[in-house]
């Protein structure tokens, strides 16, 4: 399933020394997602890997899937690297955040990128926020 997959990417990146990756999934064993659905999650994570390994110099991403009560399906990825001026990047220019966003668009879904400056103005890391409605309706195991 789509939690064992991208647990061995994660494992993977982990055993390289590229970086450290903490995966937590919470509720997919207990749902059924369309493959499409899937297969794309698992593309926008490698993709946000890689975006840190090649551009925010991260140390350390902090990565959480779950399936919620309502039937969504709710990514967050967080890195620890240089971070960037959300402001001033231009998402349409910048194909891999360009990518994902349409990915998740295309489920009708929430994409937000967010790099807090820290007291001294310098952005700190990014996070990625992926909310994917009503995934599992109608899919549940139970």
């Amino acid at each position: 399933g789509l939690g064992a997959a991208i647990e061995d990417f994660c494992n993977d990146i982990n055993e390289s020394g590229a970086l450290k990756i903490n995966f937590v999934s919470i509720g997919l064993e207990k749902v059924l997602l369309e493959q499409t659905t899937a297969i794309t999650i698992y593309r926008i994570v490698q993709e946000a890997i890689n975006n840190a390994i090649k551009h925010a110099e991260a140390n350390t991403i902090e990565i959480r899937l779950e399936t919620t009560k309502t039937g969504a399906l709710q990514l967050m990825i967080k890195d620890d690297g240089r971070g960037m001026d959300i402001s001033a990047v231009d998402q349409t220019n910048h194909f891999g955040l360009l990518g994902m966003r349409e990915r998740v668009q295309g489920f009708k879904g929430g994409f937000n990128v967010d790099s807090e400056p820290d007291k001294n103005g310098v952005h700190k890391g990014t996070t990625i926020y992926i909310n994917i409605p009503q995934v599992t309706d109608a899919m549940k195991l139970n």
